[in-house]
Protein backbone atom coordinates (compact mmCIF):
# COMPACT_ATOMS: atom_id res chain seq x y z
CA UNK A 1 0.00 0.00 0.00
CA UNK A 2 2.32 2.73 0.85
CA UNK A 3 6.05 3.01 -0.70
CA UNK A 4 8.84 5.46 0.59
CA UNK A 5 9.52 7.99 -2.10
CA UNK A 6 12.56 10.37 -2.76
CA UNK A 7 11.81 13.32 -5.58
CA UNK A 8 9.72 16.47 -5.89
CA UNK A 9 5.93 15.60 -5.19
CA UNK A 10 2.79 17.74 -4.23
CA UNK A 11 1.95 16.10 -0.85
CA UNK A 12 -2.62 15.81 -0.54
CA UNK A 13 -2.45 17.09 2.77
CA UNK A 14 -0.19 20.59 2.88
CA UNK A 15 -0.15 20.76 -1.14
CA UNK A 16 3.12 21.81 -0.85
CA UNK A 17 6.16 20.40 -2.87
CA UNK A 18 7.91 18.55 -1.11
CA UNK A 19 11.01 15.74 -1.84
CA UNK A 20 10.50 13.26 0.65
CA UNK A 21 7.43 10.88 1.83
CA UNK A 22 5.67 7.99 0.97
CA UNK A 23 2.65 6.86 -2.00
CA UNK A 24 -0.20 5.33 -0.82
CA UNK A 25 -2.56 4.05 -3.58
CA UNK A 26 -2.01 7.21 -6.25
CA UNK A 27 -1.53 9.58 -3.07
CA UNK A 28 1.61 11.21 -2.14
CA UNK A 29 2.19 12.55 1.08
CA UNK A 30 5.00 14.17 3.27
CA UNK A 31 6.78 12.74 6.17
CA UNK A 32 5.78 16.21 7.47
CA UNK A 33 1.95 15.68 7.40
CA UNK A 34 2.14 11.95 7.88
CA UNK A 35 4.09 12.93 11.43
CA UNK A 36 1.36 15.27 11.81
CA UNK A 37 -1.77 13.30 11.11
CA UNK A 38 -0.02 10.11 13.44
CA UNK A 39 -0.40 12.69 16.70
CA UNK A 40 -3.29 14.66 15.87
CA UNK A 41 -6.20 13.64 18.74
CA UNK A 42 -9.28 12.16 17.34
CA UNK A 43 -11.19 14.69 18.86
CA UNK A 44 -9.26 17.71 17.36
CA UNK A 45 -10.44 20.17 14.49
CA UNK A 46 -7.71 19.25 12.61
CA UNK A 47 -8.26 15.79 12.56
CA UNK A 48 -11.33 16.28 10.89
CA UNK A 49 -9.74 17.90 7.88
CA UNK A 50 -6.99 15.57 7.76
CA UNK A 51 -9.50 12.74 7.12
CA UNK A 52 -11.46 14.84 4.53
CA UNK A 53 -7.94 15.31 2.73
CA UNK A 54 -7.36 11.36 2.97
CA UNK A 55 -10.66 10.59 1.48
CA UNK A 56 -9.37 11.82 -1.68
CA UNK A 57 -6.94 8.44 -1.83
CA UNK A 58 -8.99 6.22 -4.31
CA UNK A 59 -7.65 2.24 -5.04
CA UNK A 60 -6.66 2.76 -8.56
CA UNK A 61 -8.87 -0.21 -10.71
CA UNK A 62 -7.22 -3.07 -12.15
CA UNK A 63 -8.74 -4.40 -15.20
CA UNK A 64 -7.52 -7.43 -16.13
Amino acid sequence: MGNLFKGSKTCIVCEKEKNEGMHVYTAFICWECEREIVQTEPESEKYAEFVKKLNKIRKPSVFS
